[in-house]
């Protein structure tokens, strides 16, 4: 029986869900409206009923499947228990949702102050019986508070709580979705990334746990995250449904769950609502401007869905994917001319494929730059266009305060981009000689993503050019666990052992680094020898190989170089000049190019590189 009028809970109804505390919460407040109406109603209220009803579940809704309606159950009591110690506090009705039932109570407010009620004249004393029942009630309601404390607790966000955004399953049937799945899981960490107070596990970091069965609260620790947000999707044709659920680290309970199910085009509203949904889940305040509301990067579905894909292939399928990537890129933005994103990706691409000489560089680079300069014009705070300019402003126009500048305003509005520190190392810094400042940007992006590849090699190539031999090592085997089958850097790693002597261990990874490229058939050539310090085999390896001079100039360059044989550097440097071979802006700290940095040919090359 009702201890208040339907009127009366109808109007407290009211204004509970107008509150601020229920205004960004998500099904919170249409699910309390229905508990409530349909009890006022006289109405059963079951969970599979909610769950179709509210969660928008399919009819054939199985509760012990899926635990969305106890989970939100859940949020609802400590968001209606939180509204009534603050802004309901003086309430004339208080509505409760008892542990275990969906069937909402109400009871009376009490305003703060008022007056207990005055006991009767004459009351009898309770009998023993009476004393015993009221001590059994006190003890159970104890029990009841301490519960309510242990998940008032448990519901209290813990300092800088960390999301592992897992890469998205595509579970329908056209594997094309794969690369829309990856793509889609990159703009939802881009996104959470925007909610104030949240830390988010880097793309590289979450993308090793990519296809493997593990259980997510181990995936979680080894991530440092406080919660995992996994999912699937699922599209056919312009409908898509996809399935998210934030699961607690500690101890594996679900957080959080929904499924979505709209066409492509609500597809940005899907991403702000999961990463409302998320920041209501952990108590977080959303950061100003970040709302539904906010434009999206394109309005037009088809070219949103070759970015995501051209996305999904530049970060997944390594080089071969960089070809597949600008193919999506460039149609995104025959769709949309005014994409932004897509013209600052597609010149992150043109870059890539320029610097590993996929395409040649007097076409590719300046593509990069053109389109790096179309995405800052069409919106100048977007970080990647910034960061995608100046590094070919740097790489390739050799404009080092140009492409400083362009860095630096990258990492200022995005801070959080391990990617942006990197570039401006790259790009800026290590060319320019300043390797302490360049150790410092890589520091930082390893903190950001200690899985960063990029970040691993570029600080030991910054530690080797410094003469930190030791650190050099560590920090290129760091880069070989995370990469094995890149042959450069278990070459590279060869390199620092040869360089602090420890010749064994220096041959050991130049084969194998040899036999990962040539697939099995590899012998030690002048190269390896002259960095072993071996002149003679040296000397005899390059007269022996009749191609040697038909290398990549750079290559034989430091060859010379480390030889010592400044009139052949110099010959072959100026080849690669001509050629505008990227890697030339290492003259001035290469430690390959030490024996031979003082001779005035060499100088003055460094000195035309602007260096």
């Amino acid at each position: 029986m009702l201890s208040v009028t339907p009127q009366a809970a109808l109007r407290e109804l009211e204004a509970v869900v107008a509150s601020p505390g229920f205004a960004d919460a998500g099904r919170l407040a249409p699910f309390l409206r229905f508990v409530v109406e349909r009890t006022l109603a006289g109405e059963p209220v079951k969970e599979a009923v909610i769950g179709v009803e509210v969660f928008n579940r399919p009819a054939d809704y199985d509760p012990r499947v899926d635990p969305i309606v106890r989970v939100e159950a859940r949020r609802l009591r400590s968001r209606l228990a939180e509204y009534y110690e603050g802004p309901g506090i003086a309430d004339p009705v208080v509505i409760q949702l008892p542990k275990g039932a969906y069937v909402p109570v109400f009871v009376p407010g009490k305003s703060p102050g008022a007056p207990e009620p005055a006991q009767p004249a004459g009351t009898p004393k309770p009998s023993a019986l009476t004393l015993r029942w009221r001590a059994a009630a006190l003890a159970l309601a104890l029990a009841a508070l301490a519960a309510m404390l242990i998940f008032a607790r448990w519901r209290k966000p813990v300092p800088h709580p960390v999301v592992a955004v897992l890469p998205f399953v595509n579970i329908g049937e056209d594997r094309a979705n794969d690369a829309f799945a990856d793509g889609l899981t990159e703009e939802l960490i881009d996104r959470l990334a925007k909610v104030e107070g949240l830390r988010v596990v880097s793309r590289t970091s979450v993308f090793q746990f990519k296809g493997r069965a593990q259980d997510l609260r181990e995936i979680g620790r080894k991530l440092n995250a406080t919660a995992v947000l996994e999912g699937s999707i699922r599209r056919s044709g312009d409908r898509l449904r996809i399935a998210a659920q934030l699961i607690d680290v500690s101890d594996g309970l679900h957080i959080w769950s929904e499924t979505y199910e709209r066409r492509m085009s609500e597809v940005f509203a899907i991403q702000d609502d999961i990463a409302r949904a998320i920041s209501g889940a952990l108590r977080i305040e959303l950061r100003v401007g970040f709302s539904s509301q906010a434009p999206p990067p394109t309005t037009n579905v088809a070219a949103y869905d070759l970015y995501l894909k051209g996305k999904g292939h530049l970060n997944r399928d390594a080089l071969a994917g960089l070809e597949l990537a600008a193919d999506s890129f460039e149609r995104a933005i025959a769709a949309d001319p005014n994409f932004a994103a897509a013209h600052a990706q597609l010149a992150v691409d043109y870059g890539l494929l320029a610097y590993y000489q996929l395409r040649p560089a007097a076409e590719a680079w300046p593509r990069a730059r053109r389109e790096a300069e179309r995405a800052v014009a069409l919106d100048p705070k977007l970080a990647v266009g910034q960061a995608a300019l100046g590094f070919a402003l740097g790489m390739y126009d050799w404009k080092w305060a140009e492409a400083e500048r362009a860095l630096r305003r990258a990492v200022a509005l995005d801070g959080d981009s391990a990617d942006a520190h990197v570039a401006l190392a790259v790009a800026a810094l290590v060319p320019t000689g300043r390797l302490t400042e360049a150790s410092a940007e890589f520091a930082r992006a390893l903190e950001l993503d200690p899985q960063s590849y990029l970040a691993n090699v570029g600080a030991a190539f910054a530690f080797l050019a410094q003469g930190r031999y030791p650190e050099a090592i560590t920090q290129y085997q760091r880069a070989a666990e995370i990469n094995p089958s890149h042959a450069d850097t278990q070459w590279d790693l060869g390199m620092a052992y040869a360089f602090a002597g420890r010749k064994e261990e220096a041959m050991r990874q130049f084969h194998l680094g040899g036999q990962i490229r040539s697939g099995g058939a590899w012998q030690p050539g002048a190269m390896e020898y002259a960095l072993l310090g071996d002149v003679a085999a040296a000397r005899r390896a390059i007269a022996a190989w009749r191609g040697f001079t038909t290398q990549r100039p750079m290559f034989i360059a430091y060859c010379y170089g480390t030889l010592g044989d400044a009139t052949q550097t110099s010959a072959w440097l100026e080849k690669a000049y001509a050629a505008r071979d990227p890697q030339i802006i290492w003259l001035k700290i290469d430690p390959r190019f030490a024996k031979v940095r003082g001779d005035p040919r060499i100088a003055a090359l460094i000195a035309r590189l602007g260096l």
